[in-house]
């Protein structure tokens, strides 16, 4: 007798807390293979397949998950976060391109914009990525963080100047 999708997801997720991370993992890829009817709850599978390194599984279940709602941004980006993973680069920043436009003042999108332009090593691309991220939340850590990997700091950089005016910004709120 067949568990119902619920059922296994539980079971799942049980496996999960016992530690029992092998038997959870062939328990997800038989849900993914089996594509149950989970409309939504396919992001859930998703997260499962992500902390149990199932990535191929994960991408399924990912784009399962986006077709329930193919214009949401957070889920755009959880595909584009397997795509990567998977080594589809270009196939993530196609998905991901235009909802840099459509969302314009979302550092998040931008971010994975930056990451994913880095990667393919069009650095001057994501550095513009990054600077977006920053204008728009100037203290996104791992904006700086990208930036300073692909970026060549020179004394005299815009780029000191405008960490500086965080730093002090930061250290003023603290004090206050």
């Amino acid at each position: 007798m067949t568990m119902d999708p619920q059922s296994r997801i539980s079971k799942i997720i049980n496996l999960m807390r016992q530690k029992a991370d092998y038997q959870a993992a062939c328990e997800l890829r038989e849900l993914v293979k089996d594509n149950p009817p989970l409309n939504s709850q396919w992001g859930k599978v998703a997260e499962y397949c992500h902390s149990l390194e199932e990535m191929d599984a994960g991408l399924i279940a990912a784009r399962r998950f986006v077709e329930n709602n193919p214009t949401d941004p957070e889920r755009q980006g959880m595909l584009s976060e397997f795509l990567v993973a998977t080594g589809r680069i270009q196939e993530a920043l196609d998905l991901m391109l235009p909802f840099g436009e459509k969302f314009a003042d979302h550092p998040p999108v931008h971010y994975g914009i930056g990451v994913m332009l880095s990667r393919l090593g069009r650095f001057e691309e994501a550095e513009e990525r990054f600077s977006r991220v920053l204008d728009l939340q100037p203290s996104y850590t791992l904006a700086w963080e990208q930036l300073a990997q692909i970026h060549t700091f020179t004394p005299k950089d815009s780029w000191i100047a405008r960490y500086q005016e965080i730093e002090q910004l930061q250290h003023n709120l603290v004090q206050s």
